[in-house]
């Protein structure tokens, strides 16, 4: 039996896409900012936002409310250490939106 596969592209516009980068306060190099600037990814389909606080949870979530992307990510140290959780686009599992909204990453995917 003959199993014939169709694979075809839903869209190819990109989604807007909001990075949300907690920080210390008095914190004012940010790695985290300048990796999410050199994402491959359209600079007018990308929102930085950095959230100052103590309490990164509260941070994120503050963050979250303000956000006006179509996908949410974070984005900390572990994910820069790690070469970024993003694959590039074009790629089959480019921004998967089963994982649009996550609390930082621990490890990339």
């Amino acid at each position: 039996m003959a199993v014939q596969l169709y694979v075809s592209r839903v869209s190819d516009v990109l989604p807007a896409v909001t990075v949300i980068v907690p920080t210390r306060p008095a914190q004012s190099e940010i790695a985290a900012v300048d990796a999410a600037r050199a994402l491959d990814y359209p600079q007018d389909k990308l929102e930085i936002i950095v959230a100052r606080g103590k309490q990164p949870a509260v941070q994120r979530n503050k963050a979250l409310e303000a956000a006006t992307g179509e996908l949410i990510d974070g984005i900390t140290p572990a994910v820069i250490a790690n070469d970024g959780p993003w694959p590039r686009p074009g790629r089959p599992d480019h921004l998967n939106p089963g994982n649009a909204v996550e609390q930082g990453h621990a490890s990339s995917q």
